[in-house]
């Protein structure tokens, strides 16, 4: 019993994250619930726009050093 309550004070924080993990892996509401908080943080959204001007930005500033 001494040896298991030194082992989880050495490891607090991989036991956690390891029940979360298995939470996530069983329970389809869980993965759902952080599926939607991962997809409400709009990095999963990609936006054209913003690349084609910053290719143009980029194609100006080398215009701008060769010439």
């Amino acid at each position: 019993m001494e040896n298991l309550k030194k082992w989880i004070g050495n490891n607090w924080s991989t036991l956690i994250l390891t029940i979360l993990f298995v939470i996530l892996l069983v329970s389809p509401d869980a993965k759902a619930w952080l599926m939607r908080q991962v997809a409400s943080t709009g990095l999963l959204n990609s936006s054209i726009s913003e690349v084609k001007k910053v290719r143009k930005q980029l194609q100006e500033y080398l215009m701008q050093i060769s010439a």
